[in-house]
């Protein structure tokens, strides 16, 4: 399985301790020690283990494949394409791990220990049928997007331009250390809810639409009406929340994540009223 289609969110993992969405480089020494270690223990055929570990990856990176069939040239040529597989981004990186520890059958509590010591913040499975399983290790690790994809299962799927908001906003957190994502981020979450109201109450004006909300017994009032407040902190009290403005406010990492909680959990709650 594709490490993508497992963590689609991975770049909204945050830890101080484990890599998330970077593989350190020391990996690949240790990495290639499990693949040569395995060949010398095949007593049939150690070249045919190496070898098959370089095959997936040049397959997979569109090289060429390797000629070679000596034990020594084989491992040059696997220090060869493993280095290739460094410069490639986060998740291919990780389905190539996955591909040969499934298809070599490394044995997955060793893979997970390497892992465990190179502080990468994944612990390998493998599935017949499948193949390669990367759970996340919970430990020290927060996914600053959860609410936000809590919210977009919620919204009804009619509300296409909600869903596209919190999306984009899904997408911005992955740059939340940049001042101007997270202002980003905040902006397109405020503008989810902005829709969500009118497409709720019918009006085309925000504030009516919470007006009418507040006045048609649609849920609790003083919980609809944080709807007005969180729209007016956004675009009145940020005054950069748009680009061009030439004023700079502002909001830490803390705050940013703090809001965006916020208005998500009124996203979710006007989704299930």
């Amino acid at each position: 399985m594709k490490f993508l289609e497992q963590h689609p969110d991975y770049k909204n993992y945050l830890s101080e301790k484990y890599y998330t969405d970077q593989m350190p480089t020391s990996f690949y020494n240790a990495f290639q020690s499990l693949i040569v270690g395995k060949a010398i223990n095949d007593d049939e055929s150690p070249e045919r283990i190496l070898k098959q570990a370089c095959e997936i990856i040049a397959t997979s990176l569109h090289l060429r494949v390797t000629s070679e069939w000596g034990y020594q040239p084989l491992i040059e040529e696997l220090n060869y394409y493993l280095s290739k597989t460094k410069d490639e981004d986060f998740p291919k990186q990780m389905d190539i791990i996955g591909e040969i520890s499934s298809k070599l059958y490394l044995d997955a509590d060793t893979i997970s220990e390497v892992f465990q010591e190179q502080n990468i913040g994944y612990k390998y499975l493998h599935d017949s049928y499948v193949g390669a399983i990367w759970n996340l290790i919970n430990e020290q690790i927060e996914i600053n997007s959860d609410n936000i994809s809590e919210a977009i299962e919620l919204v009804d799927d009619a509300h296409v331009n909600v869903i596209q908001h919190l999306e984009q906003a899904k997408e911005q957190l992955s740059r939340i250390d940049n001042p101007r994502a997270r202002k980003d981020a905040l902006r397109d979450c405020v503008s989810a809810l902005e829709s969500q109201v009118k497409y709720l109450s019918g009006e085309k004006d925000f504030k009516n639409g919470v007006y009418k909300l507040r006045n048609s017994n649609f849920g609790n009032t003083k919980i609809i009406k944080d709807a007005s407040t969180m729209w007016t902190f956004v675009h009145e009290d940020i005054q950069d929340i748009r680009h061009g403005h030439a004023e700079e406010f502002s909001i830490t990492v803390e705050e940013a994540l703090y809001y965006i909680d916020r208005i998500t959990a009124l996203i979710k709650y006007l989704s299930r009223v």
